[in-house]
């Protein structure tokens, strides 16, 4: 009996997550909503964004009629055939279709985006979850690194955020109404959600909002409010304690 034919792999590197498998004919629905297969927690991500439907073994990202468009490579798609190493992007959220031939080697399936632990690296572009990885660290490490580059900050229950950094110091920072460095402090009492930090320079039409500020103060700062929160907790559980005696 003739060995049965191998076929081509289909997966999606997504930033932050293990690798998502394709199966052709099973489509694959993307958006905020809990229920899709790729969820993307941000208010800039509707609800029901895109999917990936087949043509035969071809995979094809359809945008659902979303506000902001879905992008292939840079480029707003209503429709379009995927092909190995499209960019997809959703919003803030960028991931890469890969379609590996029989025998492909299986250190292709590893997105060097896709765990936080590329961070000391500083590669020009690094995503991750905010579970993995807290704020805190990330933004000290792009200050000690000297970054300049645009970090966002989305999840679905807060408004998304943004750090604008030059060498190391913000020089912007925004998250809902909120701007400057409440905006830094408010983004950093963050628990859930995504980042996506991207090397470049200060975009030409910013208009910087922090000015001789610095970072790692900020950083540091917020470290020594959750110490004392930690510690007050842990004096008032003692006391409270005493009533059961």
């Amino acid at each position: 009996m003739p060995a049965a034919k191998e076929r081509a792999q289909h997966i999606v590197l997504r930033p932050g997550s293990e690798p998502l498998k394709l199966k052709p004919g099973d489509p694959v629905s993307i958006g905020r909503s809990a229920k899709c297969a790729l969820t993307i927690p941000s208010q800039r991500v509707s609800r029901h964004h895109a999917e990936i439907t087949w043509e035969g073994s071809v995979p094809i990202l359809r945008d659902l009629g979303s506000q902001n468009r879905s992008r292939v490579n840079g480029k707003p798609v209503s429709e379009h055939r995927l092909e190995d190493r499209d960019e997809i992007s959703i919003g803030p959220y960028s991931c890469t279709y890969r379609k590996l031939e029989p025998g492909a080697q299986a250190l292709e399936l590893t997105d060097p985006d896709s765990n936080a632990s590329t961070l000391p690296s500083m590669q020009d572009a690094i995503s991750g979850i905010i579970d993995a990885l807290s704020l805190r660290e990330l933004l000290q490490s792009l200050a000690q690194h000297r970054k300049s580059g645009t970090l966002e900050v989305f999840d679905t229950e807060s408004a998304d955020g943004r750090i604008v950094l030059q060498e190391g110091e913000a020089v912007f920072a925004e998250s809902g109404a909120k701007r400057g460095e409440a905006a830094i402090r408010s983004l950093l009492q963050r628990e859930q959600g995504m980042f996506r930090f991207e090397a470049g320079g200060v975009p030409l039409d910013l208009s910087p909002n922090l000015e001789g500020v610095s970072l790692l103060r900020i950083v540091l700062d917020a470290q020594t409010l959750d110490d004392q929160r930690l510690t007050r907790r842990q004096r008032f559980g003692d006391l409270g304690d005493l009533g059961s005696l």
